[in-house]
């Protein structure tokens, strides 16, 4: 099986800085694992965006991210709570 490079970028780790720490270190348990599963159960495709997925963790926050299959690689978009990661 393949290994995924897992890159972040400024605005989601900024996002993850503000979270409170329980729901931080939840996040990135989900992120470190993306490397091994870039789409585990649960993860969703959003709809009319090709390669953005994203993850529903602890109660209504979202993981969003960017799926690059033939380079390998994820980029983690935005963390946050539901109510303020679509705006």
């Amino acid at each position: 099986m393949a290994t995924y490079t897992v890159s972040i970028k400024r605005q989601a780790l900024k996002q993850m800085r503000r979270l409170p720490t329980r729901i931080r270190q939840q996040a990135e348990r989900i992120i470190d694992s993306l490397e091994l599963e870039p789409t585990p159960p649960g993860s969703k495709k959003m709809p009319g965006l090709e390669s953005t997925w994203r993850i529903r963790f602890v109660e209504s926050y979202r993981l969003i991210y960017e799926l690059r299959r033939t380079e390998l690689t994820v980029l983690v978009l935005r963390v946050g709570s539901r109510g303020d990661i679509y705006k």
